[in-house]
């Protein structure tokens, strides 16, 4: 896959993860994570699994939710210098994702709430 593609390929993960179908993104994305290397191998697989834990979520299945968005800030946080100009910002995807846990535990605690699901956001520096 040349870097046109890898890019294509990156983008259609994101067009599906903001159209809330969490299940093609992490598919879209699975594929370049089969074939990045280094640290990028680490971005790419807590994208995988934030979009991974929203398929939980649209499940209700609450702990897949919480365990995968655990995993997800972790892999994120060690491969967030990959993150090229354009693609997803760790930093803010992480705040996004805490704000999602937030609500999840009010939801649990039985407070009526709506679970914030979000599009994702765009490293502008």
């Amino acid at each position: 896959m040349d870097a046109q593609e890898e890019k294509e390929k990156f983008e259609e993960g994101c067009d599906f993860f903001n159209g809330h179908e969490f299940f093609e993104a992490h598919e879209s994305w699975e594929e370049l994570w089969n074939n990045a290397e280094g640290h990028r191998v680490f971005y790419l697989q807590g994208l995988i699994q934030v979009a991974a834990a929203l398929v939980h979520s649209q499940r209700e299945n609450w702990n897949g939710v919480r365990k995968l968005f655990a995993s997800a800030l972790g892999y994120l946080d060690r491969g967030k210098e990959t993150a090229a100009l354009g693609e997803v910002d760790p930093d803010s995807l992480r705040e996004l994702v805490l704000d999602f846990e937030i609500a999840l535990q009010q939801k649990l605690k039985g407070e009526e709430v709506s679970l914030p699901y979000f599009e994702l956001p765009r490293k502008s520096e």
